[in-house]
């Protein structure tokens, strides 16, 4: 085995970080017998690639984008590609583009909250406006501006809860992303 003598503390960093987080992502993806042998070959791939990693900013999307790769060859079959040619990251794989589709979910969120929580929420996170200034828009006082606010933003993040599951890594990026049964307005 290639490598310096670091390398097996580094990926026992990673499985402390990363192991239970790929156990659910497998386990939502795959048959629940699988999950244990598919976080194995995530990690032995990682194990095998650690050299190749540029940045330590860049291990989620990395890590994620092994396990993407490690599950499409699981659902390949006996044809699947070898380990060997798993490659960092690629500009697909960047959780700003899962953040960015997310995002995009927005306005059809924002449409099914009440108007006046629609509009504190245009005004201060959309529009960019102070929430101080919100209070003198709306002849309030600066702490009730910022109750509307927290308030509006909780029943933004109940909608979206009760549509998605979303995962964000320490960056508060997008890494995954799933939807849970019923009418959604990420469609």
């Amino acid at each position: 085995m290639s490598g310096s003598p670091a390398e097996p503390l580094a990926t026992q960093a990673l499985w402390t970080e990363f192991s239970g987080r790929l156990r659910s992502w497998f386990a939502r993806r795959a048959p629940a017998g699988d999950v244990d042998e598919l976080v194995q070959e995530c990690f032995l791939r990682i194990h095998q690639h650690l050299p190749q990693l540029r940045g330590a900013e860049r291990v989620g999307p990395w890590v994620q984008s092994i396990a993407r790769s490690v599950l499409v060859d699981h659902l390949r079959g006996p044809r699947a590609a070898p380990a060997q040619q798993v490659e960092p990251a690629a500009e697909e794989d960047d959780p700003r583009e899962l953040t960015l589709e997310v995002a995009g979910w927005l306005p059809g969120f924002l449409a099914r909250l009440p108007a006046a929580d629609r509009e504190v929420l245009e005004l201060v996170d959309l529009a960019g406006l102070a929430q101080t200034e919100l209070a003198a828009r709306l002849s309030i006082s600066t702490s009730a501006a910022k109750s509307r606010v927290q308030r509006a933003r909780a029943k933004l993040r109940e909608l979206l809860s009760a549509c998605c599951r979303v995962d964000f890594d320490r960056a508060g990026h997008v890494v995954d992303w799933r939807r849970r049964a019923g009418e959604c307005a990420c469609d």
